[in-house]
Order: structure tokens, then C-alpha cells, then sequence
């Protein structure tokens, strides 16, 4: 149960900083704001994919599927890049929200 521990963090932390970023836009009605909580839960994704596919224990669930390493790789390399273009999307919601809401304060 310990080993679950960091995906947990990995979901708990984007999401309360979401959370926090939703109840700011629940009162200023920002779209800035909107961008940002959009961002944090939307990158917490990878993390509940990861734990929901076994978490640390995904290269034995595939390993006892039949799967070989060259088809195992190929599924952490899918991985992978779902999780690299969530961080993409990440990088653009909150840089564009940092704008808006700069061009909105004035």
C-alpha cells in the first residue's frame, strides 16, 4: 500500500490547487481563472491512469498477460506520450490563463 503513496500525491496535489483555482473563478468569474483549474485537473490524468492500470505493479500485470518486453515498451512508450502531451496542454491552459487574467486585472 506504501508504493501507492506518490501517485496519490500526484493526483491529491493538482486537484486541491484546481479546486482553489475553481473557487476563485466561482467569485471573480475570471476566464483566466477557468483555464487554470481546467489545467490542474486535467494534469492529474496521467497519474490516475497510471494508478488505475496497476500502478507499480503494471510491468507484472503485463508480465503475467503474455505481454513480451518489446510489446511492454511499446505500451509504456503509448504512455508516455499521453503524458507528455498532457504536460503540453498543461504548459499552454495555464501560460494562457496567466495572460488572460493579467489583461483582465487592467
Amino acid at each position: 500500500m506504501i508504493e501507492l503513496i506518490p501517485d496519490i500525491v500526484q493526483i491529491l496535489f493538482p486537484l486541491a490547487i484546481g479546486l482553489v483555482a475553481f473557487f476563485l473563478y466561482t467569485k471573480n468569474r475570471k476566464f483566466g481563472l477557468a483555464l487554470i483549474w481546467v489545467a490542474f485537473f486535467l494534469s492529474a490524468v496521467p497519474s490516475i491512469v497510471n494508478l488505475a492500470l496497476g500502478g507499480p505493479y503494471l510491468a507484472l500485470r503485463l508480465m503475467e498477460q503474455g505481454y513480451t518486453p518489446v510489446e511492454m515498451a511499446e505500451f509504456y512508450f503509448f504512455l508516455f506520450l499521453l503524458r507528455s502531451a498532457i504536460q503540453i496542454a498543461f504548459a499552454v491552459l495555464v501560460i494562457v490563463g496567466l495572460v488572460k487574467i493579467s489583461t483582465e486585472a487592467k
